[in-house]
């Protein structure tokens, strides 16, 4: 299944990319302030959270971005006011508030940078999304070759 549970949140007006896996839950209040992007991976038990009752309806503070590539561990809670970049990892249990830089690792509640991930890795990882291998350990070698098109556009700003 390429895409559980997503259609249901597309009907409703969250705006998804094509090539992501749904895991996760969104919450539907405010389903326009909600982007995601491309082959984009929500963990199982994760949470996208579209209000905030301190907040109140200024969509502009509500708004939750998640940009192509990134992949977001089980469990994880991702609060209004949040932009993950391009091909960013989020670890598991981690509660999600503010920037995420692109090729990074965060984790923790509250969540913070880890470290910066190097190209090889970014090109494992996915390439494991690509063929839905989506585990926990990005090291494993995948079968499937990278075209030169596919490394293009995944490093595009």
């Amino acid at each position: 299944m390429a895409f559980p549970r997503g259609e249901q949140y597309r009907s409703k007006g969250v705006k998804i990319g094509t090539g992501c896996r749904i895991w996760g839950k969104i919450d539907l209040h405010y389903p326009s302030a909600i982007t995601i992007g491309n082959n984009v991976v929500l963990g199982g038990q994760s949470f996208i959270i579209s209000h905030c009752p301190i907040r109140g309806t200024d969509h502009e503070s509500m708004k939750i971005t998640i940009e192509d590539n990134a992949w977001i561990g089980y469990g994880c809670i991702i609060l209004p006011g949040t932009h993950i970049q391009k091909r960013t990892i989020i670890g598991a249990g981690s509660v999600v508030s503010g920037e995420c830089l692109s090729d990074s690792v965060y984790a923790g509640n509250p969540c913070k940078f880890i470290r910066k991930r190097n190209r090889d890795e970014i090109i494992r990882t996915f390439l494991l999304i690509k063929q839905g291998f989506v585990v926990s350990i990005p090291s494993i070698n995948p079968t499937r070759k990278i075209t030169k098109e596919e490394i293009t556009e995944l490093f595009q700003k």
